[in-house]
């Protein structure tokens, strides 16, 4: 299990708290640029194609959630990042109707709702494994070093006998910390969904 950065808080976190930063934004397109230039690869779309659409798509975001405000009072913030990323993916596929080029593979990639919403999915699972990453680097802080070593080691799938032999607890005790951890880190998942 890997907590990397998780001091430094989630790229997206970082990005609603200091929009002007260009660390942030730095951080924000190392993070979710792959993922994006990995979807446009999935559609077909040779390497300096995908990259064009990648940037765009970063661009427009970056357009769009500098003007959309997050309240957490009305939305969760995955409620927020779907929005924000939906106005820029059809404003994406605005741009390339309005101006299409012919034979240009990108007049395509976004037309469907289908498109939008596998990218938005993907974008969403992103999100969630940084809000695992960052939850998991509290908790680990926050549990007994014996607790979060025997979450750790059924999470990699170790029985409860091996783990509990390695740590020389019961299986029962072993069973509990996982459990304890689990319940935490949905916890903080749950709270960080909640505010920037």
């Amino acid at each position: 299990m890997d907590s990397t950065n998780t001091q430094t808080g989630s790229t997206l976190f970082e990005l609603l708290e200091r929009p002007q930063n260009s660390q942030a934004w730095s951080q924000f397109v190392a993070r979710y640029g792959p993922r994006i230039f990995q979807w446009c690869k999935g559609r077909g779309l040779q390497d300096a194609d995908a990259d064009d659409v990648t940037q765009e798509v970063l661009g427009k975001f970056a357009k769009v959630a500098g003007k959309f405000k997050y309240d957490p009072a009305k939305t969760g913030f995955r409620a927020w990042l779907r929005t924000v990323t939906k106005h820029a993916l059809c404003d994406l596929a605005n741009d390339f109707q309005r101006a299409p080029v012919s034979g240009d593979p990108r007049t395509g990639i976004l037309k469907t709702a289908a498109d939008m919403e596998d990218l938005e999915r993907n974008l969403n699972d992103e999100l969630q494994r940084e809000l695992l990453q960052r939850a998991m680097g509290i908790v680990k802080q926050r549990v007994e070093p014996q607790t979060w070593k025997a979450f750790e080691l059924l999470v990699e799938g170790r029985s409860g006998k091996e783990v509990a032999e390695q740590l020389e607890l019961s299986v029962a005790a072993v069973y509990m910390a996982k459990s304890r951890v689990q319940r935490m880190l949905a916890a903080e998942v749950r709270g960080r969904e909640q505010r920037p």
